[in-house]
């Protein structure tokens, strides 16, 4: 999470002035900006937690908590959440009246960029989730977790992750599911 953060400052700090428009088009293009992304993230988080959700129910409750714990989780968030209030912020400017800062612009320019960042991160986060979420996947995260266990003694947990591992295996065989 704190890479995230810094990435976000080294992409402020290295924005370029390209895009200079006058205040009506950088309201507008704020507007659609933060509409945009919040709509995204909104209907993206919706899509992939209800596929977390039936992975889930057809394999195991270790599915939520494996997607729960996914690290790219927090850096979409920090993007998403970084451009959504930025773009909020340099809006509020902009209404009142103080468009001719070199701020201002500068956050107009970085806002642009984010959002392009924050649509790429998203392709990229969704191809991450479905590749975490294929069982094969799913397994080697249980078997690690096994590993885990086994070598800091802690028999319990040891026993309910081959109990997961065993219910997983018994249904991918009655489903006649040979890739898992």
């Amino acid at each position: 999470m704190l890479s995230s953060i810094l990435l976000v400052s080294f992409v402020y700090t290295i924005t370029p002035r390209i895009f200079i428009v006058e205040p009506n088009t950088a309201r507008y293009l704020l507007n659609t900006i933060i509409s945009s992304l919040v709509m995204t993230l909104s209907i993206s988080i919706s899509v992939i937690f209800f596929t977390v959700q039936l992975k889930s129910t057809k394999w195991t409750h270790k599915v939520l908590d494996l997607w729960i714990n996914f690290n790219w989780n927090y850096i979409l968030l920090v993007f998403f959440f970084t451009a959504i209030v930025h773009s909020t912020i340099i809006l509020a400017l902009i209404s009142e009246g103080l468009y001719t800062s070199k701020w201002v612009v500068k956050g107009i320019n970085f806002d642009i960029i984010m959002f392009g960042i924050c649509l790429i991160l998203l392709v990229v986060y969704i191809f991450r989730v479905l590749k975490l979420l294929k069982p094969s996947n799913i397994l080697k995260n249980l078997y690690r977790e096994l590993n885990y266990y086994i070598k800091n003694n802690l028999i319990d947990d040891a026993i309910k992750q081959l109990d997961i591992i065993y219910d997983i295996t018994k249904k991918a065989t009655s489903d006649f599911d040979i890739a898992t």
